[in-house]
């Protein structure tokens, strides 16, 4: 898993995803699901158990290939107030 928070360390030829929020409650990922929805961004909810056994449900946009793609998805999140981390996907 490879984070990242600035995009001018993106490889053009990678994919990446976009998580915008991790909550412990799954109620509260689909709330704002159905925010991001709104504004034409396409959400999943992933739950994830950590190592220690807690569950979050994280709130992810994509895959984007492309840079244009991705700017125009973060560009977005950043007008609405949010804050995002990328996440290289592994091929």
């Amino acid at each position: 898993l490879d984070l990242r928070k600035d995009i001018d360390t993106t490889d053009p030829t990678a994919q990446y995803q976009i998580q915008v929020a991790s909550f412990a409650k799954a109620s509260e990922a689909e709330r704002v699901k159905a925010e991001l929805a709104l504004l034409g961004i396409e959400i999943r909810v992933e739950r994830a158990q950590l190592k220690n056994g807690q569950v979050r449900h994280r709130v992810t946009a994509g895959p984007y290939l492309g840079k244009s793609a991705l700017d125009k998805a973060r560009a977005r999140l950043k007008n609405n107030g949010y804050r995002e981390l990328l996440v290289r996907v592994q091929r």
